[in-house]
């Protein structure tokens, strides 16, 4: 469960905005973002964020709706709870369901940063997940700047997770896209997609429509599962990645690395349990206070309770 506070620290207004079809207004200005939602000619509304780099301190207007459409994360969930289609309560608590949901990211749409990529794109992916609407493609030398560039990983890192890392190309953006999986099977369940845009300073991160995330995760062994000795669970893939590089590890290594997409369920621990049930579990989440909630959850359900 998740404060007001810390739902506003962790999803920038940009972002949930972008799951309702706005799209960023790349006119804007460079202190603030311009978002539209529907046609650049007739729009149906059109928000103002101030403070974009900072969720915690964004703040935003609309210039097309009640001068009262004004304020926070918190406002601008509540100004349209109409919108998400899911929400089975009204005002805070729908909002707090919104939030929650939203992070858990199991019904986070693929979101791209212009109005055309968007058009062109989202509309062909059907609700039920089907990777081969997606058409991942192969990630190689010539597409991997966001992990080598923005993320700074090693050549070593990114070429021993290399089968583990998709690409999902928008318009001119290479987007990372990490396979889900439900442990013990091969199936792809879903993406875990990250990215970076510099034209408007967005950090990008999202899950397919339709995919599922309640008992899938991202998951890099070396070895057979069933010489696996140590798991340890990441909030992402990159996080993931990353701790590889910082604790040297390599390819000789006998541990799991499981990214569980920024929200850790009780599916996801269970399925690990089954494949993996010998091995010492390693909690490596944020040191927040949702972090410290998901170290007290998996604990829980490794002990077999609610």
């Amino acid at each position: 469960m998740y404060t007001f506070n810390e739902f506003r620290a962790r999803i920038p207004i940009q972002e949930i905005a972008r799951s309702l079809g706005y799209w960023v207004n790349p006119a804007g200005g460079e202190k603030f973002l311009s978002l539209f939602l529907g046609n650049p000619k007739h729009p149906e509304d059109e928000i103002v964020i101030f403070n974009p780099k900072d969720p915690a301190k964004s703040t935003y207007f609309s210039r097309m709706a009640p001068a009262t459409d004004k304020g926070n994360l918190i406002n601008f969930v509540q100004n349209r709870l109409d919108r998400f289609g899911s929400t089975t309560k009204g005002g805070f608590a729908g909002v707090n369901e919104v939030l929650s949901r939203y992070l858990s990211a199991d019904n986070t749409s693929i979101n791209v940063p212009s109005y055309q990529s968007q058009n062109r794109g989202n509309d062909n992916h059907p609700v039920t997940f089907d990777i081969k609407a997606w058409a991942p493609k192969t990630l190689n030398d010539s597409n991997n700047e966001f992990l080598t560039v923005r993320r700074k990983l090693s050549p070593k890192t990114i070429d021993d997770f290399r089968s583990r890392c998709h690409i999902y190309v928008t318009g001119k953006h290479n987007t990372i896209a990490f396979p889900f999986r439900k442990p013990g099977q091969m199936e792809i369940t879903n993406l875990e997609m990250r990215n970076y845009f510099p034209e408007n300073d967005v950090n990008y991160k999202s899950f397919c429509k339709g995919g599922d995330k309640s008992s899938s995760c991202w998951i890099a062994n070396f070895v057979p599962y069933n010489q696996v000795t140590d798991l340890y669970l990441f909030e992402s893939a990159i996080d993931a990645m990353s701790f590889y590089e910082l604790q040297g590890f390599s390819k000789q290594t006998t541990s799991a690395f499981i990214s569980v997409g920024g929200h850790v369920t009780q599916g996801q621990i269970e399925k690990l349990i089954k494949v993996f049930p010998n091995t010492k579990w390693h909690c490596c989440f944020d040191k927040d206070l949702s972090g410290y909630s998901f170290d007290i959850s998996v604990a829980c359900w490794l002990k077999g309770k609610n």
